[in-house]
């Protein structure tokens, strides 16, 4: 059985996020939300130049 990239990352990457935002709620530091990566190279154009 051959599993796909995405799918085998999905649980891992959101096991991560969570114990990131256990770490932040300690803390009192707000949860990370929508988390982008396009809309970090987006933002600095000059990447794709």
């Amino acid at each position: 059985m051959l599993i796909g990239e995405n799918s085998a990352i999905a649980p891992l990457w959101a096991s991560l996020i969570t114990l990131i935002n256990e770490v932040r709620a300690k803390k009192k530091n707000s949860p990370l939300s929508f988390i982008n990566i396009n809309d970090q190279l987006a933002a600095n154009y000059t990447f794709f130049n």
